[in-house]
């Protein structure tokens, strides 16, 4: 059970069931996934409540780690928003509402609220079917690089299923992204809440049904993908990282296990936000996303 608003609560494993029934039937977006949301509560800090059947969570910003409010629902969407920046006006002299589903903003009045874009938490979804067929020219290094990998490394390199419940895998995963974090030279308050976040996922990835892949160079593991299995055949992506810098690893990696769930009959994956980390937009709009999740910024005109 969840208190109303303005009563809130810290996230707990409690909450987890009166979340989920809450969020069944809405897209898939990755802020209110009940896996994401458990594992990126790094400093125990996220509040949950409910307001006319509507969920309302004070986040903390994945890189600012600033408090903000959003809520997930669709009744009486109007009076939430008002009650929530009421509230908010006594903390804060500007209030806004962050990160709120495009299936909620469209229900808000543009008489009384200013709607824009939140483009840094767009969720990025792709069609894997297309992905996977590299067509055209637009997919041409791709197609390069993952044939040159395959060439030069494919008798050496193996991906398979791992499974979390084995200490020694989790600190072998751990041991992976530290490696990651070295190589690319992430030393940001990200980089170190997303280890976190991790760590969390070892725990909480239960709460979803979950597909963890490791990627092994002469049987060891230098990389992981951490995918969700959702609804009408879509896949999300927590968490994936290598620890390597071979040409074309990172792509033979993605389009290798991207295969394996399309075998499995998945279409699409939810790639998460890119949080307007430039390198991370750049490379998440190369692969060609089939559309957005659109997430929206909500302030009184």
């Amino acid at each position: 059970m969840l208190p109303t608003f303005p009563d809130q609560e810290k996230l707990d494993i409690k909450h987890a069931l009166a979340l989920k029934k809450l969020l069944d039937g809405y897209p898939p977006y990755s802020d209110f996934n009940l896996v994401s949301l458990y594992s990126w509560n790094v400093k125990d800090d996220i509040e949950v409540s409910e307001l006319y059947n509507n969920i309302v969570i004070k986040f903390t910003d994945y890189i600012s780690c600033k408090p903000y409010f959003s809520f997930l629902g669709k009744t009486k969407v109007n009076t939430t928003a008002r009650l929530i920046l009421i509230g908010l006006k006594k903390r804060i002299r500007f209030p806004a509402l962050k990160n709120i589903p495009a299936t909620v903003a469209m229900r808000i009045s543009k008489r009384r609220y200013k709607i824009q874009e939140d483009r840094d938490n767009f969720d990025y979804i792709y069609n894997i079917r297309n992905y996977l067929a590299l067509v055209g020219s637009p997919y041409k290094k791709k197609r390069n690089l993952i044939k040159r990998y395959r060439e030069l490394h494919g008798e050496r390199t193996a991906i398979k299923r791992i499974t979390l419940s084995q200490p020694s895998t989790q600190k072998a995963i751990l041991k992976v992204f530290d490696q990651w974090r070295r190589t690319t030279l992430k030393t940001s308050q990200y980089a170190k809440n997303e280890r976190r976040a991790l760590m969390r996922y070892f725990t909480f990835h239960t709460l979803g049904k979950t597909r963890n892949y490791g990627f092994f160079y002469d049987r060891i593991l230098i990389g992981f993908a951490c995918f969700e299995l959702l609804p009408n055949r879509m896949v999300m992506c927590h968490f994936e990282k290598i620890a390597e810098k071979k040409h074309g690893i990172s792509e033979f990696f993605l389009y290798t296990v991207l295969k394996i769930l399309a075998r499995q009959g998945y279409r699409r994956i939810n790639y998460m936000q890119d949080l307007g980390i430039p390198g991370l937009r750049h490379r998440k709009t190369l692969l060609r996303p089939q559309k957005y999740l659109k997430k929206y910024i909500i302030k009184e005109i």
